[in-house]
């Protein structure tokens, strides 16, 4: 849990390297370099000998600790890394010790110059150790801003032999890049803002939805609670009359409340939802649209006109949540939609027009040069970061899988080899350790971006359309059966994730074009991992 909105660790590095700088001096030499061999050591010998040493820990224990963690693996991993690492130091200290000069020689002999230089030296190496240490223990807890100029300098060192560097880089900046250059990829195409709007159009189109009110939820409904609402009715407005008030309770609230028993109560409670959902817009229709037409520009004008009492019509918290977002990105759109429009080849003459060349532009037609016209306009920064990347990359971004997002290839990129070439997570017992919780645990920080690296990657990696049958998942689950028998992945890691792809409707598989004949199909397939996973 994070205990700050933001952190400097340019502080700490800076406090860290001043003290062991300091420290180097007035050791000198010789014992500086104990100190520092302790550090050092450790860390280059647990690099080639880390995956036996977990493959033992493994046949003793398995995965009998911390079964219930969200970093299951990563913990196990680390506590016997840390052992690993304090035993290693120790015998290199004792080891070192054997050759220390005598007491006398010591203290009769003051270092020179040169020594206390050399032990300063020597001390700033341990500085940025400490500093990689302890920025891996400070991640879970602060939320550390990597951007800082020492912070981006202290991870741009990051390597393979210091495996807690590469741990530090995957965890903490790839899944924060990620959901960055997500959310801002997001707000410049416009099709969330646009997509949400013409829900809400729809939904505030009345006469139609009561009409689907009236067809589809009345006949799901028992006798009294059909009562219920003509007794309240007016003017066959099944909409507002669901949403009333009596004694202090919605009326569609005490009607679900009567129809818990009822066989038809999964169907009943999304009709429920889509009402609470949409709540505050049929506010927003009733309160500020007597005579204006109801379009884009009209309804993002409420919205943040009227931005407060809105958001205070919707009785559910993750209703008013989705109308912060939704807010958000139409003001976003209306805001900026015709400057993105002007860098175009072709200029978007309307909000439609723009996301559909949006869309068209972020699969990759024309992206390059757009990106050059970008990075040279009056965008945001972040915005000319994420298409800097681009320009700097696209050789090697147009080689990647296509059904990869652009934000998760313009963060994988940056470490192509480690993800593409030979993945490093593969290959060292650390990285995977953390890879896989990531794979099958949301509240895990780069959830989203791995689990859609490994779905496009590793199980769909030779599907290059985005719509997928039953039996491209079966042929995908076969693929992960091969995976755990290579002990690439375990199968307790890959029963959890198939049922995530299935279960959670944010999970990597919601990127895919699916009909509801895919899950009628999967009900048909006889597999291990499907037991349980498909409602």
């Amino acid at each position: 849990m994070k205990i700050f909105e933001t952190f400097s660790y340019d502080i700490i590095i800076i406090l860290v390297l001043t003290i062991s700088i300091l420290l180097g001096i007035y050791f000198s030499l010789y014992r500086q370099l104990g100190n520092t061999l302790v550090l050092v050591i450790p860390f280059l010998l647990l690099y080639f000998l880390f995956n036996q040493i977990m493959e033992v820990y493994n046949r003793i224990l398995g995965d009998t600790l911390f079964k219930n963690a969200a970093y299951r693996h990563l913990i196990n991993a680390i506590l016997v890394y840390i052992a690993s690492f304090v035993l290693i130091g120790l015998v290199v200290k004792l080891i070192y010790r054997l050759f220390r000069p005598s007491v006398q020689k010591r203290v009769l002999h003051q270092p020179s110059k040169l020594s206390r230089a050399f032990g300063g030296i020597l001390g700033m190496a341990n500085g940025y150790l400490l500093c990689l240490i302890l920025m891996f223990f400070l991640n879970p807890i602060l939320k550390i801003n990597q951007d800082d100029p020492l912070t981006k300098a202290l991870n741009a060192t990051s390597n393979q032999v210091l495996t807690l560097s590469k741990l530090n880089q995957y965890q903490a900046q790839y899944g924060e890049k990620y959901e960055e250059y997500k959310q801002a990829l997001k707000l410049f195409s416009g099709e969330f803002a646009l997509s949400k709007y013409k829900d809400i159009e729809e939904f505030l189109d009345v006469n139609n939805t009561n009409v689907e009110l009236q067809t589809e939820l009345l006949p799901l409904l028992s006798e009294q609670s059909v009562a219920l609402i003509a007794s309240h009715l007016t003017d066959n407005d099944y909409l507002r009359t669901l949403l009333k008030v009596v004694d202090g309770k919605i009326i569609f609230a005490s009607i679900l409340d009567s129809e818990k028993e009822s066989s038809n109560y999964s169907e009943i409670k999304t009709h429920y939802d889509s009402l609470l959902y949409h709540q505050g817009y049929l506010f927003a229709l009733d309160q500020y649209f007597e005579a204006e037409e109801l379009n884009f520009e009209n309804l993002n004008t409420v919205f943040q006109s009227h931005y407060q009492e809105v958001a205070a019509a919707f009785s559910e918290e993750y209703a008013k949540e989705s109308f912060y977002e939704i807010a958000e990105a139409m003001a976003y759109l209306q805001e900026n939609y015709q400057f993105f429009s002007g860098l175009l080849e072709v200029e978007a003459g309307s909000i439609p027009d723009y996301v559909q060349a949006a869309e068209s532009l972020l699969q990759g037609n024309g992206l390059k040069e757009y990106s050059e016209n970008l990075v040279k306009a009056n965008a945001s920064p972040l915005l000319k970061e994420i298409f800097g990347i681009y320009l700097r990359n696209s050789e090697k971004i147009e080689k990647l899988h296509p059904n990869l997002s652009l934000a998760c290839k313009l963060v994988l990129v940056k470490d192509e080899k480690n993800w593409f070439a030979k993945p490093l997570w593969e290959n060292q017992s650390l990285i995977k350790s953390y890879f896989l919780d990531a794979l099958v645990t949301d509240s895990v920080s780069g959830h989203q971006l791995y689990q859609e690296y490994f779905l496009h990657c590793y199980l769909f990696s030779e599907h290059n359309s985005n719509v997928i049958t039953g039996n491209d998942f079966l042929e995908a689950m076969e693929r992960l059966e091969a995976l755990v028998s290579e002990e690439k992945i375990d199968e307790d890691t890959a029963r959890k994730l198939v049922g995530d792809l299935l279960n959670d409707s944010n999970s990597a598989l919601s990127s895919f074009a699916i009909g509801p004949e895919f899950y009628d199909e999967l009900r048909t397939i006889d597999h291990p991992y499907l037991s349980g996973t498909t409602n």
